[in-house]
């Protein structure tokens, strides 16, 4: 409601959310995604991945398929292990840098796990992890 460059917001469409958004003249729709049925223990790279094509991290980037620059966000009641740590930074901030070394073996780990995974549009782990913000809610 505070945020002027929100156009709208759906729920249950989509994903469970979706936001669609007009920032400096690039529409871009925001992916989220909200897991709180989850096992008392820490969030990993496994655990994103588990189920293949139909993992966390697969369903969430399949969404990368309209105009629109697609951003997405997981948001869960579990903090995550220190290899996905990096993801709950702002995305293109302080510690989200795509050319260090934690980002380099976090996309290596995925990609073992979800070898050639691609979106609609072509893009794949990188992008999703570049463009992805995990955000941890006790409540």
């Amino acid at each position: 409601i505070e945020d002027d460059t929100i156009q709208k917001i759906h729920c249950e469409t989509h994903d469970d959310i979706v936001v669609k958004r007009l920032a400096l003249d690039v529409e871009i729709v925001e992916y989220v995604q909200v897991k709180s049925g989850e096992p008392d223990k820490l969030w990993s790279v496994a655990d994103m991945c588990a189920s293949g094509i139909e993992s966390l991290c697969a369903k969430s980037l399949r969404k990368d398929r309209h105009k629109e620059a697609s951003r997405f966000r997981i948001v869960t009641l579990r903090a995550v292990t220190s290899e996905l740590g990096m993801l709950t930074y702002p995305c293109y901030g302080p510690g989200r840098g795509t050319s260090s070394e934690e980002f380099a073996k976090l996309s290596a780990a995925v990609q073992a796990k979800l070898p050639g995974l691609a979106s609609p549009k072509g893009n794949g782990i990188d992008y999703w992890l570049e463009h992805c913000l995990w955000e941890v809610r006790h409540d």
